[in-house]
């Protein structure tokens, strides 16, 4: 059993990966400020606060 999980992170770890970073990338495109993306994403790793307004914020599509 322990091994199938093994073999399943190993296989889908970089599909997964690459969704997380596809989904982050999203949130800090869609959050309204003039900030660049580098900026946006250096002040959500600095303040956790950030991060939690960008998952709880409710923009409309």
């Amino acid at each position: 059993m322990a091994k199938t999980i093994a073999v399943f992170a190993r296989l889908h770890g970089p599909m997964n990966m690459g969704l997380l970073r596809r989904l982050s990338l999203n949130l800090l495109k869609r959050e309204p400020s003039k900030q660049s993306i580098a900026q946006k994403r250096y002040r959500a790793a600095m303040d956790n606060d950030k991060v939690i307004n960008l998952l709880l914020s409710n923009h409309s599509c």
